[in-house]
């Protein structure tokens, strides 16, 4: 959970140096700054739209209203509304996205950030994730597979297995050969 008195920063921060798309963000943020209570139930995070009661807040930079709210799915657009419905409800959480240009690169916005439990997933990024681990775990097993003939090769040799050798080693051949154009 991130300190009240970071959170105050970042907000004094985007009051002085963000020029924000609607003037009442100003008014909210000065609100939220000044209501510790209030201000302890937000949360700084990507994706507030996402979230069971999220803000979203932009600058003069970013398409789209200037500021938004979202609860149990409903938007709300009108920033007298959106004010009434912060103050009314000062006991639930506050999930609020503020987007500005090059916030990624602004120190006193990554150490605000938090992440977003209701985020969606990315479903293709999910797949790509699934498809490395399979791969690497497959290239793990060929490697345990080949570490195991190694062994029984060299076995064989002690024994005087000649039969064993090269039925081992013509194996670990065609699994190596296959390893390596996979």
């Amino acid at each position: 959970m991130i300190e009240l008195a970071e959170k105050k920063r970042f907000l004094n921060f985007i009051i002085q140096s963000v020029t924000l798309k609607a003037r009442e963000s100003y008014w909210i943020l000065n609100y939220l700054i000044n209501h510790e209570i209030m201000l302890n139930k937000v949360v700084f995070v990507e994706q507030a739209l996402h979230t069971p009661r999220g803000l979203v807040i932009v600058d003069e930079f970013e398409e789209g209203p200037g500021i938004e709210m979202t609860k149990q799915g409903l938007s709300i657009l009108d920033a007298n509304a959106i004010f009434h419905e912060i103050r009314m409800n000062r006991k639930e959480l506050l999930y609020i996205e503020i987007k500005f240009k090059d916030r990624f690169k602004t120190t006193e916005y990554l150490s605000i950030l938090e992440k977003n439990e209701y985020e969606p997933i990315d479903e293709d990024l999910q797949l790509e994730i699934l498809e490395e681990l399979e791969t690497f775990f497959t290239k793990e097993d060929r490697k345990f597979q080949l570490n195991d003939l190694e062994e029984r090769i060299d076995l064989a040799l002690e024994k005087g297995n000649e039969a064993e050798f090269i039925e081992l080693s013509n194996r670990f051949k065609q699994l190596k050969k296959d390893f390596i154009s996979n």
